[in-house]
């Protein structure tokens, strides 16, 4: 008998300042047909993507997490563009991009030697772009309208916790559940 899968990622929530922040911005564009807007309770930093695992594992990942996220220390991102990604004439994604962080990518390479024995796909970028997906574009969506260089510049508070997320689908379209939160060592913690 095989196990139900489980689709799970690491995510840094937005909290509700920034998803307020998003939701003025973008008011003015709710309206375009081909964007498909990330609901605010979605929107997140992904830390790592780790896809379908078997139930059973998502406890054993659980765990070897917790020990990671014990000695991790909090990290800072910077908001470098907004930016549409994808092909260049069709791109599918509208992001709020952050600069490149080295943080980041340790955070990225550490959480994949934790869970990689669990893993059924290979990690998407080996150097990950930290971003938030505002929207999702349909083919031929009119880009030209959103005048990203119009829009203010968001600041995501310091990343001193993660979430294990796992992607439901309902009736209403994807929702993320939090299966648990791991808290990061506090910077005055002893070593």
């Amino acid at each position: 008998m095989h196990q139900k899968l489980h689709r799970i990622f690491l995510a840094f929530p937005v909290g509700f300042d920034l998803q307020k922040k998003f939701e003025d911005q973008f008011l003015h564009y709710k309206n375009l047909q081909s964007f498909r807007w990330t609901p605010s309770s979605n929107l997140h930093v992904t830390l790592f993507f780790i896809g379908e695992v078997e139930e059973k594992n998502v406890i054993v990942i659980k765990e070897n997490l917790e020990k990671l996220f014990s000695v991790q220390m909090p990290f800072h991102l910077s908001f470098e563009e907004y930016q549409f990604k994808g092909g260049k004439n069709s791109p599918s994604m509208f992001w709020a991009k952050f600069q490149h962080s080295e943080d980041f990518r340790e955070l990225s390479e550490k959480i994949f030697y934790q869970v990689k024995d669990f893993m059924t796909i290979a990690p998407q970028h080996k150097d990950p772009i930290p971003h938030i997906t505002l929207a999702r574009l349909k083919k031929g969506a009119e880009i030209s309208t959103v005048n990203i260089h119009s829009l203010g510049k968001v600041e995501v508070p310091i990343i001193d916790f993660a979430e294990l997320w796992q992607t439901v689908s309902s009736p209403e379209g994807v929702k993320y559940n939090s299966l648990c939160k791991f808290i990061f060592k506090k910077q005055n913690e002893n070593q």
